[in-house]
């Protein structure tokens, strides 16, 4: 897929490599990995914990 987008708008954009850069940087699945504008996710965010009792007997 990302050959494709690079394709298109290498063709698109053949001319002006500064707004290349933009649109595959708009495409990317990765544009926030290394752009350091882009805010990172919290440390543990996708992890969330939180106590279940061992007796779940008291929850029906």
């Amino acid at each position: 897929m990302a050959l494709m987008y690079k394709r298109f708008y290498g063709e698109l954009y053949k001319d002006d490599p500064v707004m290349l850069a933009k649109k595959i940087n708009e495409c990317s699945k990765h544009r926030g990995k290394h752009n350091p504008e882009r805010p990172k996710t919290p440390p543990n965010f996708w992890n969330p914990r939180w106590h279940v009792p061992d007796n779940t007997e008291d929850l029906h």
